[in-house]
């Protein structure tokens, strides 16, 4: 009976330590779809612009808010398109023209949306003076160097992963 109960308790430690292994590598490999990696590039828009003074940022922030919610058409026709896309991809039988078709879809939806992103960042950036396009770039240098970071880092924590697991 003592033999029995130590062996429970040992399975359910290693039960146990295997969830939380595999919980951890999950959630390094999820972590590079966090929303700051949103596919509409002005969902960052925020972020760059809390470097202005706080009545300069609310301001913006009005005209970008004002911006995307006309910008969510667009990326939802992105979603459906690339849906379509993963279904031609998968569908049985299969029909590669079919795929061609959905896939351009989704590339031609996808520099639309894009595109009219960029035009709400440069009715952003026209607003500007100099002086804060300087602070805006400042910002977005100090940004892309924590994305970058951050990215690193977690190429790095996947790296040694790996290499535990291969070296047992």
């Amino acid at each position: 009976m003592n033999k029995r109960r130590i062996l429970v308790i040992a399975l359910s430690v290693s039960v146990f330590t295997n969830l939380l292994l595999f919980g951890y590598i999950a959630g390094l490999e999820t972590k590079t779809l966090a929303p700051e990696q949103s596919m509409d590039p002005s969902y960052g828009f925020p972020r760059l612009l809390r470097a202005l003074p706080a009545d300069r940022k609310s301001e913006l922030m009005s005209s970008i808010s004002e911006h995307r919610r006309d910008l969510g058409g667009e990326y939802r026709e992105v979603g459906r398109a690339q849906a379509s896309m993963f279904r031609d991809f998968l569908a049985e039988p299969f029909d590669i023209e079919r795929l061609r078709d959905s896939s351009a879809l989704y590339g031609d939806s996808l520099c639309k949306a894009r595109a009219r992103t960029d035009t709400v960042f440069l009715h952003i950036v026209e607003q500007l003076t100099h002086e804060e396009r300087k602070v805006l770039l400042d910002s977005a240098k100090h940004e892309w160097r924590r994305v970058n970071r951050d990215s690193q880092e977690r190429k790095r924590a996947t790296n040694k992963t790996d290499q535990d697991s291969n070296d047992e």
